[in-house]
């Protein structure tokens, strides 16, 4: 076997944050035009814990520390890959929250749950995983 036999495999797997401000909007990035929840792919070798750090830095440049806790886990078969995607959701939890516009993201946004048009978001995953966070 390769050493890089992960990336030749159908599936992805990817972690994303639910984070909220203290009247409960989530934060949401906008990546390519389209907003969605900070996050994305796992990588080879990564625990979950590391996967979200390092995608929060790259989206909202986080630098607080925090803990998480999944809340789902969504699989889906992606047609247009020919390929399973698995999306990760967790609630992050933090005491002091230091972030900003990361460098794989154009703007960053707290919003009400009920305020999200979530036609308008970047993937079919994301669009679900928002359906599990509860207001």
């Amino acid at each position: 076997m390769t050493e890089d036999w992960h990336a030749q495999a159908f599936y992805r797997i990817s972690a994303y944050g639910v984070i909220r401000n203290k009247v409960g909007h989530l934060l949401m990035v906008n990546e390519h035009g389209f907003f969605t929840l900070p996050g994305g792919g796992w990588e080879y070798g990564e625990d979950l814990h590391e996967a979200l750090k390092r995608e929060l830095h790259e989206e909202i440049a986080l630098v607080s520390d925090f803990r998480d806790r999944i809340i789902a886990a969504l699989p889906m078969y992606n047609e247009n890959k020919s390929a399973w995607q698995m999306l990760i959701l967790s609630e992050i939890i933090y005491d002091k929250l230091k972030f900003s516009v990361g460098a794989d993201a154009t703007e960053t946004k707290w919003l009400a749950i009920e305020d999200i048009d979530i036609s308008l978001l970047s993937n079919k995953l994301v669009q679900e995983a928002l359906q599990w966070v509860e207001n």
